[in-house]
């Protein structure tokens, strides 16, 4: 199913018009974690949430903070592990938000 749910909040990211569908791609990805147990199955989705830490949008960018909060949480030793070393400088400079 990840395939699939990867494509679908791909479009769904892909839209500029409205920030609403962003915000929903990215929570989508924010509960993957929660069935997820190999953190080599979310490679592609940390770039993107990562991406998403900046944007204009503060909703946005809370919405890119709470998917890497929930993932972390989800898979804790996996993802720290795989993902740290480019998540934490991201979430640092989100600090002063």
């Amino acid at each position: 199913m990840l395939p699939l749910i990867g494509t679908l909040v791909m479009n769904t990211i892909a839209n500029d018009v409205d920030w609403r569908f962003k915000h929903a791609g990215i929570m989508a990805f924010s509960q993957v974690g929660e069935y997820v147990d190999d953190p080599e199955k979310i490679k592609m989705m940390v770039p993107i949430i990562l991406q998403h830490c900046a944007h204009p949008n503060p909703k946005i960018r809370y919405a890119s903070l709470h998917a890497i909060g929930q993932i972390a949480d989800d898979m804790p030793d996996e993802f720290q592990k795989h993902y740290s070393s480019t998540v934490l400088p991201q979430i640092i400079s989100c600090l002063d938000d």
